[in-house]
């Protein structure tokens, strides 16, 4: 019987030594192919499609491309966790293991979706503590004082700064 195969692409000829130096450390052979699979099975079993990966380089360096024969029910969780989240199965993939060397999620295209969403809703709330201000400034009646609304206003501008960058890193990585 033939086991499924999942191609990843994008790894930097740097990554793909550091993935082969800790395989050659876990296992004593530099099987990049059996780290990924161990690593997708250890992800198979905490069945939560929804952890997203690490940042990617952003040089023009050359990507190695590797290919991997899984077993079909690791290719299944990938192709059904790919889907969940938007993304090709070698996408998926590819954040599972750049999320362990990285420490670092990246979010998927959903999950940018979302923040983008949260975004645009925190700016028109924004807008809202600013016709409140102003009609405390006027004078008019207000159950909030201009220190509360100011603070609240810095407080959701840094946080759509914030999400600003992550969208923009997101957008970088697509396009690397």
């Amino acid at each position: 019987m033939m086991s499924n195969y999942i191609k990843v692409y994008g790894l930097s000829q740097e990554t793909c030594a550091h993935l082969a130096a800790l395989s050659k450390q876990r296992y004593g052979k530099t099987n990049i192919s059996l780290l990924a699979r161990d690593l997708l099975l250890a992800e198979l079993a905490k069945q939560s499609p929804t952890a997203e990966p690490p940042t990617h380089s952003t040089t023009t360096e050359a990507k190695t491309r590797l290919e991997l024969k899984l077993p079909p029910h690791i290719a299944e969780y990938i192709h059904t966790a790919a889907q969940q989240g938007k993304m090709s199965p070698n996408r998926r993939a590819l954040y599972i293991l750049a999320e362990y060397i990285e420490q670092h999620p990246i979010l998927t295209d959903n999950e940018i979706t979302a923040l983008y969403q949260s975004n645009v809703q925190l700016g028109a709330i924004g807008r809202n503590i600013n016709q409140i201000a102003r009609h405390l400034n006027t004078g008019e009646g207000a159950s909030l004082t201009q220190r509360q609304l100011a603070e609240l206003e810095q407080i959701i501008t840094e946080h759509v700064k914030r999400v600003g960058i992550i969208i923009q890193e997101h957008r970088t990585r697509q396009e690397n």
